[in-house]
């Protein structure tokens, strides 16, 4: 397994993970639309929640981010309907925003036109066609950040008195399980500053670090004021990208993103145990994954066993017997890590940074090596370079890489410990 890159620091533990700004339980309220005509569907699962913000967006501006990750239609399965963004942006526009702004990235450019989005260049003066890949970034803080303690990303999202609404696509996915309204916020983070260098297939670095940590961290960084889920067509098997798409003629709708992909989740038949990032920000309060605790209004559905691939194994966040200690006062730290299913795994010690895309490797701590499910793997890191120097003051990165032999992709996590 060839080492990728890692970039961007945290600057806190997932104990310490704060509650994010807006996140309700109180209010989970998820529309269904059901018509083949995406602008009907999208319009009845809004008008069903009875959560859209309507004149409360006058003034504001208003971004609107699809997915479009490939120059594929609507009926691929892959990206989001035009139609269903349409609707969204003339209940935007009838409400009185002062600008709405679809926004998207990729890695040779947005696939707007492929997507069948040219219309809107021409719509309104007051919408937008913007490739967030063509403006300026800066680092943005990210708040209680675990994987990441900033994410270079357009100022132009930065900027007051606006409303973002994920507008994703019903499909699975081949790392992260299913990707919805809370995936489908990777793509405001700059990918030119996060594709794995070493790598020409380019994959993002973000993946290195953990999946589930950075999806949730990207959800730390922009609040999702409203979601949307195109399932007029939706995709199974080997998504985002290469599966098979599946004519659902649903739209589901909700201010709780977290609760609209949970809902999402049974649509499909996935169970909430094979999307990590989604029960973790569960878990962490940004809304219900608890399908008792949701309200589901409007159309009625008939959920479809979606076909789903094997993915990378699920890698806890390695445990650490302290958060800090002094190697030059003979102190140690230990590791311990439990699989629930047989890996081939290493351990290793990394300095990072917020700054960089690069990292250094101070310490492989447990070499390449096979570890049966439910055994506990039990290390001990003195501190020390592979030199055998002891390294620095500073916080340092523990990091465990595994892979299953059916399943190329790895999984990956850290932990963060200091050293004194």
């Amino acid at each position: 397994m060839d080492r990728r890159r890692f970039l961007q620091s945290g600057s806190a533990t997932l104990a310490a993970a704060a509650l994010p700004a807006g996140a309700a339980t109180a209010n989970a309220v998820v529309g269904v639309g059901s018509n083949s005509d995406p602008y009907q569907a999208t319009s009845a699962a809004i008008a069903a929640t009875g959560t859209w913000p309507g004149t409360r967006l006058s003034g504001k501006t208003v971004f609107i981010k699809p997915n479009l990750v490939a120059a594929l239609p609507a009926s691929s399965g892959a990206t989001t309907d035009p139609e269903v963004v349409r609707c969204v942006v003339d209940l935007a526009l009838n409400a009185g925003a002062a600008a709405v702004i679809i926004v998207e990235a990729g890695r040779p450019g947005a696939f707007f036109d492929a997507c069948g989005y040219s219309f809107f260049r021409s719509y309104h003066p007051r919408v937008s066609l913007v490739d967030l890949g063509s403006q300026p970034t800066a680092l943005t803080p990210v708040p209680s950040g675990y994987n990441y303690g900033a994410f270079w990303m357009a100022t132009l999202l930065n900027q007051p008195n606006s409303f973002f609404i994920s507008v994703a696509k019903l499909k699975t996915h081949a790392l992260s399980g299913a990707t919805a309204s809370c995936k489908n916020l990777f793509g405001i983070i700059d990918i030119k500053s996060y594709l794995a260098a070493p790598h020409p297939q380019g994959r993002f670095a973000l993946h290195d670090r953990g999946l589930t940590m950075s999806i949730v961290d990207s959800n730390r960084l922009k609040k999702i004021d409203y979601a949307i889920i195109d399932g007029v067509y939706g995709m199974e098997g080997p998504g985002p990208l290469n599966g098979t798409p599946v004519q659902m003629d649903l739209v589901l709708a909700g201010s709780n993103a977290v609760s609209v992909d949970s809902v999402a989740l049974s649509v499909m038949r996935v169970p909430l145990s094979a999307v990590p990032h989604l029960s973790t920000l569960g878990k962490l309060g940004f809304g219900p994954t608890d399908l008792t605790k949701i309200t589901v209004s409007g159309a009625s559905f008939t959920p479809r066993t979606f076909a789903r691939t094997a993915t990378p194994p699920n890698v806890a966040l390695p445990t650490l017997s302290v958060p800090s200690f002094s190697p030059s006062a003979g102190q140690t730290l230990g590791i311990t890590q439990v699989f629930s299913e047989a890996v081939i795994r290493f351990v290793e010690v990394l300095s990072l940074t917020d700054q960089s895309p690069t990292a250094t490797l101070l310490r492989t701590v447990a070499p390449q090596a096979s570890v049966a499910a439910g055994v506990r793997d039990s290390l001990t890191w003195d501190g020390r370079a592979t030199s055998g120097a002891l390294v620095p003051a500073g916080r340092y990165a523990v990091h465990t890489r595994a892979v299953k032999t059916n399943v190329q992709a790895p999984g990956d996590a850290i932990s963060w410990v200091t050293i004194t």
